[in-house]
């Protein structure tokens, strides 16, 4: 039935929640019996009996035969309890019980013929460590030996329920089939972050040791609405319950979910650091320091160079890059004046950076390098070499058909450069060099006359 804690606060019942889950209650108001804590020490003397069973009992005249019916007077269940069943009706087993020297009561024994006409039942004993503890082992009866050994055999499952198995005693823990350790991680912290709100179950085979690995593990979350609304846990031995327990505690540590946007961020700034660290070493190892502008036309002059670039002093042109990395924009930026210094008739067809120089290749056969003071900046579109801006085009070998009447073959590369050599219908062959010329090296162009068959080569 539906409940309220000590602040009125309403809870779900185990009746509603069956009803709102499957739609049924499986008539747990009548099969479900609460009983005292003085009654869970010898759980397995209580049964239920329908009235459908006890009828048929006493039609075989066995009825009440090693056996009673519970009362008020055996102070077993509270007066709500006892008055709810209709169904059902709790009986007991006849049984003897000692008290020994030091006050403790035993069962010495009982008739188990009850067990036997009541079929199978589901017993369930929280707080175990109170009714056999290992502390005072001397206070488990040998009919709890007994039973416990022999429960299989009438239907019985019994569920044990307590923080440590250690707390109960080994005779009763040993003789379990298996044992289920859940943990909350939620009360758990991994170094300064606190783990996620989820329990674990590990099931071992009979007692749960360090050594032994768990046949099974499942992991699941609390069902805080529903099933888990269905109990007070606040109550326990000496306890009223309807408080809050724990709920409601501070939780310590990070939340675990900060880890995810925390290690992107830390991935983003690694990547960040790395680029700008691999950048400024590969200025200072490929580039060393900046060029100054006067050694550019000092350097220009005395290679015999005329450009408009020599003929502009360093303090008339300030802004004069001296770092093949600047951007487009800081070209333009710094571009001269006089816009006929820009031409389309050369342009940039490649360049290549060394270990500590850059080679910027031309249209018209000249190779530049930045070490000699030639390159002032290098860009994927544009370039500046001898204080001009020329754009870079990547030229691709140009085929004809082969209906043309020329014949074009390629043959291995000649001082790292490829030769391409084309012969018209006329006999007329010409090879051109393509690709990275060597320094100031001009493109050839070698016509001469082939000798065909039928015709003498001219003489001198």
């Amino acid at each position: 039935m539906p409940w309220a804690t000590k602040k009125q606060e309403l809870r779900c019942g185990l009746v509603s929640y069956l009803e709102g889950k499957h739609g049924d209650d499986f008539n747990c108001r009548e099969r479900v019996f609460r009983i005292s804590d003085d009654a869970v020490k010898n759980f397995y003397l209580y049964r239920a009996l329908s009235r459908k069973m006890v009828a048929r009992l006493e039609s075989k005249g066995c009825h009440l035969v090693g056996y009673r019916q519970v009362t008020l007077m055996d102070n077993v269940m509270t007066p709500e309890e006892f008055n709810f069943h209709k169904d059902y009706q709790l009986y007991v087993c006849d049984h003897e019980i000692r008290e020994d020297k030091n006050g403790r009561k035993q069962l010495v024994s009982f008739n188990p013929i009850l067990l036997e006409h009541s079929g199978g039942h589901l017993n369930i004993a929280d707080e175990c460590w109170k009714f056999w503890p290992a502390r005072s082992w001397q206070s488990t009866s040998e009919t709890d030996v007994f039973y416990n050994a022999q429960h299989g055999k009438v239907g019985d499952d019994c569920l044990f329920i307590t923080h440590r198995h250690n707390d109960i005693d080994s005779v009763i823990v040993d003789r379990c089939q298996e044992s289920v350790v859940l943990t909350h991680h939620g009360k758990m912290t991994f170094g300064r972050l606190r783990r996620p709100d989820v329990f674990t179950a590990a099931t071992y085979a009979g007692r749960p040791q360090p050594s032994k690995e768990p046949m099974s593990t499942k992991t699941f979350r609390l069902d805080r609405a529903g099933l888990a609304a269905c109990y007070d846990t606040s109550a326990g031995v000496g306890v009223t319950g309807r408080g809050d327990a724990d709920r409601g505690a501070r939780k310590r540590g990070i939340p675990f979910w900060t880890i995810f946007p925390a290690g992107l961020v830390a991935i983003c700034l690694v990547i960040l650091v790395y680029k700008a660290g691999m950048g400024w070493i590969h200025q200072k190892l490929a580039f060393g320091k900046p060029v100054p502008s006067h050694s550019v036309i000092a350097s220009n002059s005395a290679r015999g160079k005329t450009s408009v670039g020599d003929a502009v002093s360093s303090s008339s042109s300030p802004e004069r890059l001296t770092s093949p990395a600047a951007s487009e924009k800081q070209i333009a930026d710094v571009r001269p004046h006089n816009e006929n210094q820009a031409t389309n008739e050369v342009y940039c067809v490649g360049y290549v950076t060394l270990p500590r120089d850059l080679l910027v290749f031309m249209s018209d056969g000249e190779t530049y390098s930045y070490a000699d003071g030639e390159v002032q900046a290098v860009t994927k579109r544009l370039v500046r070499v001898m204080g001009r801006d020329y754009p870079v085009r990547r030229r691709e070998p140009e085929y004809l058909e082969s209906n043309s009447g020329v014949v074009r073959s390629i043959s291995q590369p000649v001082g790292g450069m490829e030769s391409y050599e084309s012969r018209d219908s006329a006999g007329n062959v010409s090879v051109t060099y393509i690709g990275a010329p060597r320094a100031r090296q001009p493109v050839r162009s070698s016509p001469f006359v082939s000798h065909t068959q039928g015709i003498q080569p001219p003489s001198d």
